[in-house]
């Protein structure tokens, strides 16, 4: 089982109790860049309602992505586009690549598909 502070790897947080906390710190816009890219779509996926604000906060230019990995958003990008349903899928996809725009990136979604 990977806890919270182990998902400095390339391993997203599977378990209840953590997803439960990543969840709270997103509703707070409190969540880490590398830990909401790594974590969106199981964020989502357990809450829904937190669409707008995870939108938001992948789209702030105040925020310092750059330390989020292109390999984590072509991940997050990858998982997104291919998960069997998401709802608005395509503005978390250009949320995300907005997020890999500003960390500077480029265009992502050319490099996912």
């Amino acid at each position: 089982m990977t806890t919270l502070l182990e998902t400095t790897k390339n391993v997203p947080v599977t378990a209840p109790s953590e997803l439960d906390l990543l969840i709270e710190l997103t509703a707070k816009e409190r969540i880490g860049p590398v830990m909401l890219v790594r974590n969106v779509l199981a964020i989502l996926d357990e809450e829904p309602g937190l669409l707008v604000d995870t939108v938001l906060q992948l789209t702030d230019s105040n925020r310092d992505f750059s330390v989020v990995t292109k390999a984590d958003y072509l991940a997050a990008y990858q998982s997104v586009a291919n998960a069997p349903r998401v709802r608005a899928r395509q503005v978390l996809l250009c949320a995300l690549q907005q997020s890999a725009n500003l960390a500077g990136y480029g265009a992502i979604e050319e490099q996912a598909a």
